[in-house]
């Protein structure tokens, strides 16, 4: 019985690690890369230093847009061109915000047939405080295009609208 119980183990864990690597659907997998989007554009309280924000911002930025992802944000007078671009416009989020999260509820995410594109619309919450200032919460549609690009899916595209409440509320 005892000579039984490693190997049980050894194959409760290969099914464990086959699963996690090939038991998500696409659909799972763009869900997480939207979720893991909101997380990295994240300003945690005492995160002070924009070298250390750099590197964490571009390393999970490497892993969820392509390099050539594009962004608008209606406080941007301009669409963000690049993930550098993009890993650029975080990093200042730092110097702006003592603290800011983001969560994506209401998701509606659409594959395409062929299984290489994907388009979401959400509402993103984003709760922050500027330095110095009290929390406050806003509410706004955000749109998503992701692609499958070498086995992968990446984010190409995120388009926000205004805040909702106000006239021009949509992406």
């Amino acid at each position: 019985m005892k000579r039984w119980l490693p190997i049980g183990l050894v194959v409760l864990g290969v099914a464990f690690i086959a699963y996690a690597l090939f038991g998500a659907s696409d659909k799972d997998r763009v869900l997480a890369l939207l979720h893991r989007a909101a997380d990295a554009v994240r300003v945690e309280e005492g995160d002070t230093n924009p070298v250390v924000r750099l590197g964490r911002v571009r390393s999970d930025f490497s892993e969820i847009f392509s390099k050539d992802a594009s962004a608008s944000v209606p406080e941007i007078n301009q669409r963000l061109q690049g993930r550098d671009a993009l890993v650029d416009a975080t990093v200042k989020l730092g110097a702006v915000y003592g603290s800011a999260h983001v969560t994506l509820d209401d998701i509606d995410l659409q594959m395409d047939p062929g299984g290489l594109t994907a388009e979401a619309k959400a509402t993103a919450t984003v709760t922050g405080a500027q330095h110095g200032q009290s929390v406050r919460r806003d509410e706004r549609k955000v749109m998503f295009r992701a692609e499958k690009i070498d086995g992968d899916w990446r984010l190409v595209s995120v388009v926000a609208g205004s805040r909702l409440g106000t006239d021009d509320d949509e992406p």
